[in-house]
């Protein structure tokens, strides 16, 4: 009987163990999908606070210990690719120094701004103990300064682009509006090279019909002297 109350308690711990696992991975890719798109390392939930910190080999490492948690083709959940396509591509946006150097001036600036507004020295290092003691932390608050940087520049790139496709719109305009000009002004001369004949003509006619009428006018008044 110990030995089948043993087994049943183990039964018991494994459902459990396995509940909270699944309840971890969905937990996980719903926190991928809330992350800030535009920014890889909230994504993959690293420490935004010191980016230089983080080498290649914790990015890495980071990406594989959670795209192994949320992998489709171990979880069933209905945003499960996404969450992984997420991952995947946060860490080829890191891997690349190019991408990630403009990502990093970015945080270092919100970091700067972030002491400055709790009214400390740019070079307030993160184990200071005004940092240790913030509520929310300094991490989330620095991430939230990112996100609010990074949004303004994004608008500002989009209002640019806005008003490029609108100069170039109307640049198009005018220059349909010349070659429409210059095509009606052809066609018109076009038209009155060919009716050229036929003016010299009529005028010809008008002409020789003047002529004729002076003349006859002429005799009369000859028969009348």
């Amino acid at each position: 009987m110990a030995t089948t109350n043993g087994e049943d308690a183990q039964e018991i711990e494994n459902i459990l163990k396995g509940e909270e696992s699944l309840l971890t991975r969905e937990q996980e890719v719903e926190r991928v999908v809330a992350a800030f798109k535009l920014n890889p390392y909230e994504i993959l939930d690293l420490d935004m606070t010191n980016p230089t910190a983080i080498t290649e080999s914790v990015i890495r490492k980071t990406y594989r210990q959670k795209s192994l948690l949320i992998h489709p083709d171990k979880l069933s959940h209905p945003r499960g690719v996404e969450a992984f396509d997420l991952l995947k591509k946060a860490e080829g946006f890191l891997l690349d120094p190019e991408k990630r150097k403009g990502l990093d001036e970015t945080i270092k600036d919100a970091r700067m701004l972030t002491l400055r507004r709790l009214n400390l020295p740019d070079s307030t290092p993160d184990e200071h103990e005004k940092l240790a003691k913030l509520v929310p932390s300094f991490q989330f608050r620095v991430g939230l300064k990112t996100k609010e940087i990074i949004i303004e520049e994004e608008l500002r790139v989009r209002r640019a682009r806005k008003m490029t496709m609108i100069a170039e719109g109307t640049e198009a305009k005018r220059q349909e509006d010349a070659i429409a000009k210059r095509k009606r002004e052809l066609e018109e001369k076009k038209r009155w090279e060919e009716t050229r004949e036929e003016r010299v003509t009529d005028w010809r006619s008008f002409q020789k019909g003047e002529g004729s009428g002076k003349k006859k006018k002429k005799q009369k008044l000859q028969v009348l002297g």
